[in-house]
């Protein structure tokens, strides 16, 4: 029986590998959204599913005035927590805002319409879209701070 002990490069190698599967397997995990801390509250969730295409709704009020930056963190926290229940083709936000309106969609391209361009569950092209603006006699007027991004 050989009871030499291994050389040092056969240690190397297997120090690089279990690092390696251990950063590649990390690495997969999406980041988890917490609950914003924030003053706010879900009047509402509608389904406004048709045929197979799911939609949902949220009016959440605002009890302080938020940035789109807040917004987005309402919008990615709820996100996060649909996927994990809910499979959908897109999410619509409408939010009431002391002295303003925001909106938000999370869809594919960011776009509500789209909702049925896609197969429910599959968010490789949503992209969320946020608005702010104030709410005017004759309709939405939004400010210069609208906030365009993609989160998958």
């Amino acid at each position: 029986m050989d009871c030499r002990l291994p050389n040092v490069f056969s240690v190397k190698c297997m120090i690089f590998c279990l690092a390696f599967t251990f950063i590649s397997c990390s690495s997969k995990e999406k980041p988890s959204h917490s609950k914003p801390n924030l003053d706010y509250e879900i009047l509402k969730q509608e389904d406004l599913s048709y045929s197979a295409i799911v939609k949902i709704q949220f009016r959440i009020r605002l009890n302080e005035s938020v940035t789109t930056a807040n917004l987005r963190s309402i919008c990615e926290y709820v996100i996060s927590e649909q996927k994990k229940t809910k499979p959908h083709n897109a999410i619509s936000f409408l939010f009431y805002i002391p002295d303003s309106a925001g909106k938000a969609d999370w869809a594919p391209n960011g776009k509500w319409e789209n909702a049925g361009n896609v197969r429910t569950g599959d968010y490789s092209q949503h992209k969320l879209i946020i608005k702010i603006g104030s709410a005017i006699r004759y309709g939405y007027e939004t400010r210069g701070n609208d906030y365009t991004g993609i989160y998958t």
